[in-house]
């Protein structure tokens, strides 16, 4: 895909509220409360009028996501809104977004880019915001991150990486309320991490054991650790975890 980013245009702002709206359903926490309180979902015109929002496009002139960026006299932009079409995810357009945010900050002579994130905020870690404190939100509990003007291509780059898997091997301690674990809340989450390809999740007996396929090194490592941290003990033992890289597939 040849991605090209440019300002957004008036007649745009309603396939682009519609775009948002798309994008920010992919996460269940957020599905039901969009539904109860669609006004959440508004791309002023002053920010189109003062060239706040640029728009990531490919062949004929089709938006695949946008980005909202608001400058501060303090040196810090804020990165108010970052949003790509669900049909055209893990393909690079939020990371173009990124990168032509940087460059306008850069342009301005801004010293960072900070970003309120809640359910996207792996995406975020992934292209190097590190976080700055914690934050809430009309629909709940999130993060504030930020990221230091740099050049752009110190941003971690994955294309052209072997892909990489994180195996886990764990004891099944509960083996109903174990599956239960994994169909509500470890795929959902494995799978909208940055970078996912493929997982299997497998078990015989008492032991299970999982693949889980990222596109890179550093998007397997970032999953390891979050897997980590969402394993429950009470029904299951985590015995070992391992990154290795994909040498070959079928």
């Amino acid at each position: 895909m040849m991605l090209r980013i440019r300002d957004a245009t008036t007649v745009e702002r309603p396939m682009l509220e519609a775009l948002q709206r798309r994008s920010s359903d992919i996460w269940p926490e957020y599905r039901q409360l969009l539904a109860t309180h669609p006004d959440a979902i508004e791309l002023p015109q002053a920010f189109v009028d003062n060239r706040w929002v640029r728009v990531a496009v490919e062949a004929g002139d089709e938006p695949v996501g946008f980005s909202v960026l608001i400058p501060g006299d303090d040196g810090v932009h804020e990165l108010d809104g970052l949003f790509v079409d669900p049909v055209h995810m893990r393909r690079g357009v939020g990371r173009g977004l990124v990168e032509d945010a940087l460059a306008l900050a850069a342009e301005s002579g801004a010293s960072c880019l900070e970003v309120t994130a809640g359910p996207a905020r792996r995406f975020y870690e992934g292209v190097g915001f590190r976080k700055i404190g914690d934050a809430q939100t009309r629909f709940g509990p999130a993060v504030r991150l930020q990221l230091a003007l740099q050049s752009i291509n110190q941003i971690p780059q994955h294309e052209g990486e072997a892909m990489h898997a994180v195996v886990v091997n764990l004891t099944i301690n509960e083996p109903d309320a174990d599956l239960r674990a994994l169909r509500d809340r470890v795929v959902p989450l494995v799978s909208r991490a940055p970078g996912f390809v493929t997982g299997y999740w497998t078990r015989r007996g008492n032991a299970g054991l999982s693949m889980i396929v990222f596109d890179s090194e550093h998007a397997a490592d970032a999953a390891a650790e979050q897997l980590r941290s969402t394993t429950p003990d009470a029904v299951a033992t985590l015995e070992n975890m391992d990154v290795r890289e994909v040498v070959a597939h079928a």
